[in-house]
């Protein structure tokens, strides 16, 4: 029997076993992209930022790619979800974008390295022989992209150690991950002291941990012996801890502290914008997508939502009770009799209908990303896109809609619908009073995007 089966039988009630499953399990499954309902600081920026053109250029990108079939839109989105959660905050929804489907493209290998012009690692010049004392360099890339494949394990990052043998030269598998050639690395063998490495180590104070190491991880001191190591704590005299030692020699900063303060460094011309023009070049360079191509998906995306589809289903299911039943039961099928296209370009989605009632508001999210009825609204305004927008009207739509301008009378309740799948929504909302003699184009003009997403009424 299992370890993991053997624990579970200790516990004699179904409702135990289920609050130690949700400890261990709950930690694995709380990806950082996905916020519905997190506390997240400050008001909803109910602002509508216009699309860059860069941005612009990257959504044709994926545009193309998927119809090329050499990416998915699942694919984004899993390479999105992996990103850590200082990069789900601090980056754009675009350049988020951006960072993946390069990362995409490098995994199928339509795409290397070369073609981003990223360096090969610097070289200082340094050669290291046996009883030198080093330091660990910390790793300081301020970028997601291209995520490193380090084979030097962060517990010695920042920390002094001795080579004890100088190794031979190896390919860099920091290179070789993502396929590249350059210069072969030396390798060294260093130690450490271990009580200088981990706090209240459980041991002697002269135990040692030895790794192997490539030089462009080492940098010289000016150090001729390693200090003498900090006191150990020995077994059973307390709880251990299992957090690193920061000795008074030396201080570093956490990766996600050295990442964040480089990003606020970086001026307008952020890294993901430079990546995203790369990445343009690499696919106009490899005849992957033309220029022309590129151009034709820049305008057919400029088209969506221009046309008014949604406005249009709107009037119509005001005037005719059964095309707001076709509507509401089958809303691909009512909007093909209106010669609209409801499916978006990325995906095959399916376009479903909610009333607003007097009774009921709806209101429309997506909390993992910013799922959205692009063939019939448009791109999706930043608000949508934003991860204060997906946090909270998921938990208190009340309070959000508020800072929209938006009151929703007691009376009725509000039923919030979180596109994370395949649907894509939009909301009908309830026809204004005093408009019973109006034609059809003049309902229409009343009809408000923000309405179809449930943050407005009609006009």
């Amino acid at each position: 029997m299992s370890y993991f089966m053997r624990t579970l039988r200790r516990f004699r009630t179904k409702s135990m076993c289920g609050k130690m499953l949700k400890r261990w399990i709950h930690p694995l499954v709380e990806y950082s992209h996905d916020i519905g309902g997190r506390k997240i600081p400050g008001k909803l920026d109910t602002s509508d930022v216009p699309i860059m053109h860069w941005e612009m250029q990257v959504d044709a990108i994926v545009c193309a790619l998927v119809g090329k079939n050499h990416m998915t839109t699942d694919e984004l989105r899993r390479t999105i979800e992996n990103f850590t959660p200082l990069h789900q905050e601090s980056l754009s929804y675009y350049e988020k974008w951006a960072v993946a489907t390069s990362t995409i493209l490098l995994e199928r290998g339509l795409l290397s390295l070369d073609d981003f012009s990223c360096p090969d690692p610097a070289d200082d010049g340094n050669e290291y022989k046996v009883g030198d004392i080093v330091r660990v360099k910390t790793e300081t890339s301020h970028s997601p992209w291209p995520k490193p494949h380090l084979r030097t394990p962060g517990y010695v990052h920042g920390e002094l150690g001795e080579v004890i043998q100088v190794l031979q030269e190896f390919p860099f598998p920091e290179l070789l991950a993502y396929r590249r050639n350059g210069k072969k690395q030396r390798l060294y063998r260093v130690r450490f002291y271990q009580s200088q490495i981990w706090n209240q180590y459980e041991g002697k104070d002269t135990d040692t941990a030895v790794v192997e190491i490539y030089k462009p991880w080492l940098e010289r001191t000016s150090l001729n012996s390693l200090p003498s190591p900090p006191p150990a704590k020995m077994a059973g005299t307390s709880q251990a801890s299992c957090s690193l030692h920061h000795s008074d020699h030396h201080t570093h900063d956490s990766r996600a502290d050295t990442e964040q303060t480089a990003i606020d460094l970086e001026g307008e011309d952020r890294p993901a914008m430079v990546l995203a023009r790369q990445l343009q070049s690499a696919l106009e360079t490899k005849n992957i997508i033309s220029a022309d191509e590129l151009r034709k998906q820049v305008e057919k995306i400029e088209t969506w939502g221009t046309r008014s589809e949604g406005q249009r289903l709107v009037a119509r299911a005001w005037v005719d009770p059964e095309f707001k039943n076709l509507l509401l039961q089958d809303a691909p099928a009512a909007a093909s009799q209106l010669g609209i296209n409801a499916v978006n370009a990325t995906a095959p989605t399916i376009l479903t209908a909610l009333e607003n009632t007097p009774e009921r508001h709806n209101v429309v999210v997506c909390t993992l990303c910013s799922c959205y009825p692009r063939a019939i609204l448009g791109l999706s305004p930043s608000w949508y896109r934003s991860r204060s927008y997906r946090s909270r009207v998921i938990r208190e739509p009340r309070s959000a809609l508020k800072e929209f301008g938006t009151e929703i009378p007691e009376s009725a309740n509000i039923e919030v619908h979180d596109s994370t799948a395949d649907l894509r929504y939009i909301v009908i909302p309830l026809r204004p009073k005093g408009t019973e003699r109006m034609s059809e184009e003049q309902l229409a003009s009343l009809v408000t995007r923000d309405s179809m997403i449930g943050i407005s009424h009609a006009l």
